[in-house]
């Protein structure tokens, strides 16, 4: 019963589970946060404004590898379809209506415990336990979350903070990205040329 539990939870989710598409958008936070320590002050262009030229130009190849990465997928595993539920998008909606109102709420109470990271951490670990199986690399990346959310109460300067949301970010998109993708490669079995329904 398990397995078929598994199998149903992953064909639900065959597009959201393509973890290898996750992982290359990682990287360029991660070079961000290197580039706030002072390790890049020997690229060229790599200070002042160039720096968003660099982490923008950096992202869009990030997207360029995500949409090779579902590629890979579609060879791999064939194409799934299944019946979209409409609760999927109306659930992203609503968490970035929420979102938006913890950030705009973060301003007005000027709390040293960010609101926004909180709601983050409560979205992600409601990922993490949705649909009946269980996935731990969310919790894990929920309770990193929520620990740098008390970080500006524990007296964490600013500039550290923007070290570690980076840090954190990047980190959050490879543990992510790599747990999806062992669910799912550990569950659907390869295929070449197929569509599975």
């Amino acid at each position: 019963m398990h397995r078929l539990l598994r199998l149903r939870y992953v064909t639900e989710r065959y597009e959201q589970l393509q973890g290898l598409r996750l992982v290359p958008l990682g990287i360029p936070f991660l070079l961000s946060s290197a580039w706030r320590e002072g390790l890049f002050t020997w690229v060229p262009g790599a200070s002042g404004a160039g720096s968003r030229i660099w982490f923008a130009a950096l992202f869009l190849f990030a997207i360029s590898l995500s949409v090779s990465a579902k590629i890979y997928y579609q060879r791999r595993f064939g194409n799934v379809r299944t019946t979209a539920p409409i609760r999927a998008p109306v659930a992203a909606s609503a968490f970035t209506a929420v979102l938006l109102a913890a950030i705009s709420l973060q301003d007005l109470l000027q709390s040293p415990i960010s609101i926004p990271s909180v709601m983050l951490a409560f979205g992600v670990g409601c990922l993490g336990v949705s649909g009946g199986v269980i996935r731990p690399h969310y919790l894990a990346v929920a309770a990193t979350v929520e620990v740098f959310a008390l970080s500006g109460a524990l007296g964490v300067p600013f500039q550290i903070r923007d070290i570690l949301w980076d840090r954190m970010i990047g980190v959050s998109f490879l543990v992510i990205g790599i747990g999806d993708h062992q669910l799912l490669r550990g569950t659907l079995v390869p295929v070449t040329h197929a569509d599975t329904v």
